[in-house]
């Protein structure tokens, strides 16, 4: 299997096709969050120096791993990449919860408490008294959709996959970080 690399952010600056801007969108999403774990789960021995800078950029990729989300998964009306430009509903909801479990109805609870993080926290500062909201169901939509696109795609590879070989790479620079 092949994996387009590209610097991260490179969706912005190439003239590319709608279904290529949502790829590298939600593969940086992808690699912002596996950093963020990461930084979250390191076994090593954290020197009182490094306490900051570890969370200030792990902040920093949890949010960003969330703003990316939902330019694929926010609003439809204010996102230009949203996946309802190019996926019906139904066979997107089909793939979701037959393969990975996730109910429409537990979706749709799901980006409205993302987007609410997003809006209040991330975007705006407002105190938020909620729970981050775990990724799991992020990481289902977004591979459920690479799934469907997977066709149409298919030079770039599952971006299932990418996060399974990705995350090695991120556990051995944080290794070398720390």
């Amino acid at each position: 299997m092949v994996f387009v690399i590209l610097r991260k952010n490179d969706y912005r600056k190439v003239k590319m096709g709608y279904l290529e801007a949502v790829f590298f969108c939600l593969r940086d999403c992808i690699e912002y969050h596996l950093i963020y774990e990461r930084f979250n789960n390191s076994e090593q021995p954290i020197e009182e120096d490094t306490i900051s800078l570890m969370n200030m950029c792990s902040d920093a990729c949890l949010q960003m791993s969330y703003v990316l989300w939902c330019k694929v998964f926010g609003s439809a009306r204010n996102n230009r990449l949203h996946w309802t430009k190019y996926i019906g509903e139904a066979k997107f909801y089909s793939v979701l919860e037959g393969k990975y479990g996730l109910t429409r109805d537990a979706f749709e609870k799901y980006v409205k408490a993302v987007t609410t993080f997003r809006n209040k926290y991330v975007a705006h500062g407002d105190e938020y008294t909620n729970a981050v909201p775990v990724f799991d169901n992020a990481k289902k939509s977004i591979f459920a959709l690479s799934d469907l696109l997977a066709d149409s795609l298919n030079e770039f590879g599952s971006l299932e996959s990418y996060c399974e070989v990705s995350g090695d790479k991120y556990s051995d620079i944080m290794q070398r970080f720390l």
